[in-house]
């Protein structure tokens, strides 16, 4: 498997399992992108 199936493969299990209602996806302010990578 190259690199862009793999990408591909990703991608496509975000779009049908990824999370896309978390506060820093819906409003990506600098503080509230900069705020989730401390927590995590």
């Amino acid at each position: 498997m190259g690199p862009e199936q793999f990408q591909a493969l990703v991608l496509g299990w975000f779009e049908l399992h990824g999370r896309k209602n978390l506060p820093w996806q819906i409003s990506p302010t600098p503080y509230r992108v900069w705020l989730s990578e401390i927590m995590l």
